[in-house]
């Protein structure tokens, strides 16, 4: 029997481009290093933003779309992207039967049932339940009670008068009365007026503002005109559960302003409103025209792409979305190099004994609050590259052919129902080998509330993680992010949970003091900084620039832990390896609409700031490029 010939994937790592001679490292090494790849690169015409994180995804898609192909056709995997691409019809009369279903609403329960229905398959919706561990006790599960997500990202958009903001208010119009085959309302004047009733930005990092603990007796009795028992119910919830069930109202003002509309909406504005909320949801994953209108607002008006996403790449989107364990079995299969997961966990290792270095040397802090801190340090689980075992989410999808829409439906109630495993077994504490996330993904993770790290095989890609490079060169990139991710579970936010992932104070309160004042240095360094697109927001990127800063010293900690014997000539080309990766590392281009959107809302600075401040704290810096480190305060501090 012939046997088919494996076809390795084509290598479409992206390069490092020669360094500029123009440009001193020590007035600005971010372009030093990166001016000739800006000069070089293009950003894709169906996107916003290009950068290293960006360059492997796109790497990594050619190469899953690759694999795809070759899957067997009778897979589940390879019917749903055949289909997908075929532009499946099917998918828009399954849209059809959701908003006819919210027509017909004419009682209180079947509005309950619609809402539970919007949960179970994820999508957005007037209330979001979602089963997450107990802040304060994290192997307790109990269900989070949300607001909604509103049509638009940013507020002004509702209220704006600027061009952009009425253009983008027409757009919106156009995709929903092109997808919802509901009569529309105004969905854009309805959630206007909900604005004054959500979590203000500064409130939403309060635990205090959004933990409220209840049981479902009390939602029940200070609630009454909500459908609570049809909501949950249909969600997935017994009756039984629901006795038992412990829910954290996360804004309290919401739920007072739902009973309100529960009286004043009628079932036509209901059904309006929750149809535009499915089609928000899932608009990209449908066929044209809805695609195409959901691409010239969300993608052309508020972020600057100038092409529509190829079919192909929303095809992989919608896996990588709602099937990322049956994608990640393909992405680990045909395309990480052998040996990248041991040399992945040994790098790990490493920085997890620098970490506790770094703890033990700090001069400031007190030896009670070291100690939980290092015992928090050696409590920290971490996730490296796959997981050990595999599971599909196609595996519990009924065999008859569907429509790509409704398989993703059915994907996503599939991943509902695994939460609400997890509630019924009364524990939601993550084991080792239980992944959320894809392998594939280009990105690190740190859960305070598990207390555990997730380094995919995404990012262990060239030319964050090289296995062809030098160790310094390793830890200047995936090193300095890892770092960057453990720093997170002793930051502003993160020092609020202890070893076990519970929100509780472990902090002596002279150190929590210092601690802060020191973070205000750092918050006003920030807050300096200029761009062409408006000023750095020092406040809101605290949490992030703290952990830039935490996660190279980590990184160079457990850098000078492989140089000890080493000549100061090698010591010299190992620092410049590690400061030259971690410039590539923040390489990007963005579009100006994407740049003007990120400094209102994202909570990272600028890439070039992310190097050259960050860069400029370490005497190691200077050393690299042979010159003495200016006597200047310095503000390191973890």
């Amino acid at each position: 029997m012939r046997t088919r010939k494996h076809r390795p994937p084509k290598n479409h790592d992206p390069v490092v481009t020669p360094l500029s001679p123009h440009i001193s490292p020590l007035v600005d090494l971010y372009k030093h290093v990166n001016s000739v790849w800006e000069h070089d690169t293009k950003i894709p015409s169906y996107t916003h933003t290009i950068g290293v994180s960006e360059e492997i995804e796109e790497a990594i898609k050619l190469e899953l779309l690759d694999a795809i192909q070759r899957i067997p056709g009778t897979s589940p995997l390879r019917r749903f992207a055949v289909q997908f691409e075929k532009e499946e019809r099917g998918s828009l009369e399954t849209l059809r039967l959701a908003c006819d279903s919210f027509a017909a609403i004419k009682t209180p329960e079947a509005l309950g049932n619609a809402i539970g229905w919007l949960n179970r398959v994820q999508s957005h919706a007037p209330l979001s339940f979602v089963v997450s561990s107990d802040s304060e006790n994290t192997q307790r599960c109990v269900v989070f009670i949300y607001e909604p997500e509103l049509a638009f990202p940013e507020k002004h958009l509702y209220t704006g008068s600027k061009p952009q903001d009425k253009a983008a208010r027409h757009a919106l119009s156009l995709l929903l009365a092109a997808g919802s085959h509901a009569a529309l309302t105004d969905c854009v004047e309805l959630e206007r007026g909900l604005l004054p009733h959500l979590t203000p930005v500064e409130d939403r990092k309060d635990i205090t503002f959004v933990y409220n603990p209840v049981s479902y007796d009390h939602l029940v009795q200070t609630y009454p005109d909500l459908p609570w028992k049809s909501m949950l119910t249909t969600l997935g919830c017994s009756a039984a559960l629901l006795e038992t069930t412990r829910f954290i109202v996360t804004n309290e003002r919401w739920l007072t302003h739902l009973q309100t509309l529960m009286r004043t909406l009628s079932y036509l504005q209901w059904a309006s409103w929750m149809s535009s909320q499915l089609l928000v949801t899932f608009a990209e994953y449908l066929p044209s025209p809805i695609r195409g209108l959901h691409y010239a607002l969300y993608n052309h008006l508020l972020r600057g792409s100038t092409e529509p996403l190829p079919v192909q790449h929303a095809m992989l989107k919608a896996l990588q979305t709602f099937a990322p364990q049956a994608l990640s079995r393909v992405f680990v299969k045909d395309t990480l190099p052998p040996g990248t997961k041991a040399e992945a966990t040994r790098l790990v290792v490493a920085l997890k004994a620098a970490t506790a270095e770094r703890i033990k040397g700090l001069a400031w802090m007190s030896a009670v609050t070291k100690r939980h801190a290092l015992e928090k340090l050696e409590a920290m689980r971490f996730q490296v590259v796959h997981p050990d075992k595999w599971m599909s989410e196609f595996s519990t999808l009924p065999a008859t052919s569907q429509s790509p829409f409704s398989t993703i439906l059915s994907l996503a109630e599939g991943d509902t129902e695994r939460m609400l495993d997890d509630l019924r077994k009364g524990n939601c504490g993550k084991p080792d080998g239980e992944w959320e996330e894809g392998s594939f993904e280009v990105n690190a993770y740190y859960y305070p509330y598990d207390n555990m790290m997730t380094i995919p095989g995404g990012i262990l890609k060239p030319p964050f993680f090289d296995l062809k490079k030098s160790r310094a060169w390793n830890l200047g990139g995936i090193g300095a992010a890892v770092g960057h991710e453990i720093t997170h579970g002793f930051d502003d936010d993160g020092r609020k949970f202890d070893a076990h992932g519970n929100f509780k104070s472990w902090w002596q309160p002279s150190d929590a003091a210092t601690y802060e004042r020191m973070s205000k240095e750092v918050e006003y360094l920030y807050d300096k900084q200029h761009t062409a697109y408006g000023k750095v927001d020092g406040e809101k990127t605290l949490s992030e620039n703290l952990a830039d800063l935490g996660g190279v010293a980590i990184a160079l900690e457990a850098l000078k832990a492989d140089l000890k014997g080493a000549s100061p000539e090698e010591i010299r080309a190992a620092y410049r390896d590690f400061f030259i990766s971690f410039a590539v590392s923040w390489r990007t281009k963005t579009r100006p609409e994407k740049a003007k959107q990120a400094l209102l809302l994202d909570r990272h600075a600028p890439a070039a700031l992310r190097v050259n401040l960050v860069v400029r704290q370490f005497a190691e810096f200077y050393e690299a490029f042979g010159v003495e480190a200016p006597a200047t305060h310095r503000i390191v501090f973890w």
